[in-house]
């Protein structure tokens, strides 16, 4: 997947590939230009509640489901991160989006709200717990450790570090939902 995939996205909707048009060729950061995407998303959806932007949350999820960790990177925090800023900015509800998100990208999205809504990381065990996890949390030489297990099995040793539990869950989050592990059991 090395082609412009926020064009790629852009296109699989007339209306959302002609705003995109005026933007796109002054766009040559992928990140930005995901975001950028998010943005026309999000505002095209308020102007217009009949768009369908269903094919663009399909072809979304068809490469959420085939892409490498740089690319699941890139599509989680460059266009899903970014929707739910835009949203959440706009005073839109998250839930709006629910419809249209497939498994993969409903995973990565609830991922996303829990990463970042909770203040002492009970929400991102519940979503690991939702994805078929059992975190376990150890100490060593001062910093947090979080092992990831399914079925009693060890998935994961060591998968996320940080000075205490949260940042040692918040970096176990973000690293699941950019790396190639199954996003469900």
């Amino acid at each position: 997947m090395s082609e412009d995939v926020a064009s790629l996205l852009a296109g699989t909707n007339p209306e959302l590939a002609r705003a995109w048009a005026t933007s796109a060729p002054d766009l040559d950061l992928p990140y930005v230009a995901l975001g950028h995407l998010a943005s026309k998303v999000e505002a095209l959806d308020a102007e217009r509640p009949d768009i369908d932007l269903a094919p663009l949350f399909a072809a979304f999820e068809r490469r959420l489901h085939a892409a490498s960790q740089h690319w699941r990177d890139l599509l989680v925090y460059g266009f899903l991160e970014s929707l739910q800023n835009v949203t959440l900015r706009s005073g839109r509800d998250l839930s709006h989006w629910a419809p249209y998100l497939g498994p993969e990208t409903k995973a990565a999205w609830s991922g996303l709200i829990a990463l970042w809504s909770d203040g002492g990381g009970t929400d991102i065990e519940r979503w690991f717990s939702d994805q078929g996890f059992t975190t376990d949390l150890t100490e060593a030489d001062g910093e947090v450790w979080v092992a990831l297990r399914r079925g009693g099995a060890v998935v994961a040793l060591r998968y996320g570090r940080g000075h205490d539990r949260l940042g040692a869950l918040r970096r176990a989050m973000a690293r699941y939902l950019t790396e190639q592990l199954p996003m469900s059991q």
